[in-house]
């Protein structure tokens, strides 16, 4: 069965934060992941790619939408208005805070 995008970018996240966890200790830590799976993905991706994707991300302009640079009503509540409005966003989005999650003390309110 292939592999969605998001179980995807979670397992490659997960292998970059984790460079010598073993395809059953990442399996464990991406939600509908197994093993199997992450050794798939790790097989035909580069754990970099997903990375340099988020590393890439223009974070800089709070009117715009880091995700797909589309104008903000306003940089607050017009980008969380924006996210739960655009499925691919909110996607990203949700991706963007699991990755970060570890840097972040607690739970935030973005």
């Amino acid at each position: 069965m292939p592999t969605d995008d998001t179980t995807e970018r979670r397992v490659l996240l997960a292998a970059a934060e984790n460079a010598d966890a073993s395809p059953d200790d990442l399996a464990a830590s991406v939600d509908d992941a197994d093993a199997e799976t992450v050794r798939d993905v790790l097989d035909r991706r580069e754990v970099g790619e997903e990375v340099e994707a988020v590393a890439e991300t223009d974070w800089d302009d709070p009117d715009r939408c880091p995700f797909c640079g589309a104008a903000l009503a306003d940089g607050g509540a017009g980008f969380m208005d924006h996210v739960e409005g655009n499925d691919d966003c909110r996607q990203r989005f949700g991706e963007w805070r699991d990755a970060i999650s570890g840097d972040v003390g607690g739970e935030w309110g973005g």
